[in-house]
């Protein structure tokens, strides 16, 4: 590895980890403190809502690394692009949106589209059609091409024309499905303290491994960084149930999952399908099944998912 791609790598811990760590560290004690951000969780103890924070500060150390390392290797590694900062974003505050002013009455595919087919969009029904619509855009202009990418350039960007719009609107409707489901996936995942960040992180790994077979290793480290980085800063208050992720957190940790996967595989359509499918039967077998319960009742799923968790008898 060369030592401009370990400079870049250096920058990269320093700038968004000061920003998602220290930024999270100052701000949840005020969390802890306001009456508006405390919330039951599932065994009746009290923490602070608003993980989901640390989306803000992600952001804002890719947009200052964006700012010192123009022209790099940046530039080349998906998960790093604008557009995917700008789609975490609006995944978070959709989920803030149906967060704060959701309600139960709709759930599910089902309960969204049956709500908006009476003509009523839900703020649920509001965030999975708001995240796929955004999805498709972002994902249409990170299509593949044989000079890079359809509008927006990782590595050199080709021209805009009938013959590139029509592969890069298929490319955006499969991968954006993609990452919609990813990210619908880890909020259902978002039951119990810790579940949807172990997931989150099998799926980052998942994703990782074809980085490392579909780009160079500058690339994947550069990936590994940005996208565990965020884990790590929330993930310990989430699993000792100081703090809770709600959907302002999840969700857009879907996304990040979601692209991490889907660009990775670059012109891999049939990796890529399969991805897409695997994802949508995870997301249909929810409308069936509890992943609480299928969980619950398988010995090694449990161990895990119980691993780090606060004993149930104890309350903080």
């Amino acid at each position: 590895m060369s030592s401009s791609a370990l400079l870049v790598a250096l920058i990269t811990t320093l700038i968004l980890g000061v920003c998602c760590f220290a930024g999270m560290r100052l701000v949840f004690p005020a969390l802890r403190e306001a009456p508006a951000a405390q919330a039951q969780n599932f065994a009746g103890r009290t923490v602070a809502y608003g993980l989901g924070l640390v989306w803000l500060f992600f952001a804002l150390g890719m947009l200052t690394l964006h700012v010192f390392l123009k022209n790099t290797i940046l530039s080349l590694c998906p998960v790093a692009q604008l557009p995917v900062v700008i789609l975490i974003l609006i995944s978070m505050v959709l989920g803030f949106v149906d967060d704060v002013y959701g309600s139960s009455a709709s759930r599910g595919f089902k309960g969204h589209i049956k709500s908006l087919l009476s003509g009523k969009l839900t703020t649920g029904g509001l965030k999975l059609f708001g995240i796929s619509a955004a999805a498709f855009l972002v994902a249409m202009m990170m299509a593949p091409t044989t000079n890079g990418m359809v509008l927006y350039g990782v590595g050199q960007s080709s021209v805009m024309t009938m013959k590139t719009l029509l592969p890069a609107a298929g490319y955006g409707l499969l991968a954006g499905a993609g990452i919609a489901l990813t990210s619908n996936f880890l909020n259902l995942c978002d039951l119990r303290p810790g579940r949807a960040l172990k997931a989150y992180f099998l799926l980052a790994i998942i994703g990782l491994i074809i980085v490392g077979f579909t780009n160079d290793l500058p690339v994947a480290l550069l990936s590994a960084l940005i996208v565990l980085i965020p884990l790590g800063a929330i993930f310990g208050y989430d699993l000792r149930e100081l703090g809770m992720l709600g959907d302002t957190g999840a969700n857009p940790f879907g996304v990040l999952a979601g692209c991490l996967i889907v660009f990775s595989c670059g012109s891999h359509y049939i990796a890529l399908a399969v991805y897409v499918f695997f994802m949508l039967l995870l997301n249909l077998a929810s409308e069936k099944f509890s992943f609480s319960q299928l969980i619950s009742n398988n010995k090694f799923l449990s161990k895990v998912d119980n691993l780090g968790r606060l004993d149930k008898g104890k309350k903080k």
